[in-house]
C-alpha cells in the first residue's frame, strides 16, 4: 500500500527486484519448528495472496507440519482490490482441514470499498469457516471524519468482518500528506465511539 512503511523497507533492501524473491523459506520453517512458544504466524506484505494457489498451498502444508502453530493470519487487500482472486479453488485451500485456524485480515479503508462483489467474497469466506478481521488506516482527506469511519466500521461489522485495527499512518517518506495529528486522530476516534455498536469499534 502506498502509505505502508514496508514499501520503503523493500526499496532500501533490494537494488534488483529479483533479489526479493530468491532464497528458501526452509530456515524460517526450521526456526518455527524449534520454538514451540510460537502459536501464530502472520503472512503479510506485499500481498501474500499475490502468489499462486500452488505456492500458497505449499507454504500452508509446510506450516501444517508444525504442531504448535494454532493460527495462520493472512493480511491481504485482495478482498478490496481484486475480489475475483478468491476463486473456489483458493477458498478451498484456505478452508482446508488444517491443524490451525486461518484468519483473513482485510484492508478496507473507506465505505465505498465495501462493494457488492466484496461483500459476496466475504460471505463465501465466512461460510467456508475463516475468521474475518479488518485493519484500516486513518487517512487525511480520505476517511478522517467520524461519519466516514462509523459508516465503514458498521458496514464491515454488518458484512461479518470484525473491524480489528485502526492505524495512525506510519512515518513513511512520501506519505506525510496522509497524516493527521495524533490529537486529531484521538478526537475523531472518540466521536466514532458514540455512533456505532461496541463490537464494530476497532482498537
Amino acid at each position: 500500500c502506498r502509505f505502508c512503511f514496508r514499501k520503503s523497507q523493500l526499496n532500501d533492501q533490494a537494488d534488483d527486484e529479483e533479489d526479493l524473491y530468491t532464497g528458501s523459506l526452509e530456515p524460517a520453517f526450521q526456526y518455527l519448528q524449534a520454538h514451540s512458544e510460537i502459536r501464530e504466524i502472520i503472512l503479510t506484505g506485499g500481498d501474500p495472496l499475490s502468489v499462486t494457489n500452488e505456492a500458497l498451498k505449499r507454504i500452508l502444508e509446510r506450516l501444517n507440519q508444525i504442531s504448535h502453530l494454532k493460527t495462520v493470519r493472512i493480511h491481504s487487500r485482495m478482498a478490496v482490490t481484486l475480489p475475483s482472486r478468491f476463486t473456489p479453488e483458493l477458498v478451498s485451500i484456505l478452508a482446508e482441514d488444517w491443524n490451525f485456524q486461518v484468519t483473513l485480515v482485510s484492508h478496507f479503508n473507506h465505505p465505498k470499498e465495501i462493494t457488492p462483489r466484496a461483500q459476496s467474497t466475504l460471505r463465501s469466506l465466512k461460510k467456508a469457516g475463516l475468521t474475518l478481521l479488518n485493519q484500516s488506516v486513518l487517512l487525511k482527506g480520505v476517511n478522517d471524519t467520524p461519519e466516514c469511519l462509523a459508516t465503514l466500521f458498521q458496514g464491515l461489522y454488518e458484512s461479518g468482518i470484525i473491524p480489528y485495527y485502526l492505524h495512525h499512518p506510519d512515518w513513511t517518506p512520501g506519505t506525510f500528506h496522509f497524516r493527521s495529528s495524533i490529537e486529531k486522530g484521538k478526537q475523531i476516534f472518540t466521536q466514532v465511539k458514540g455512533l456505532i455498536s461496541g463490537p464494530a469499534l476497532p482498537k
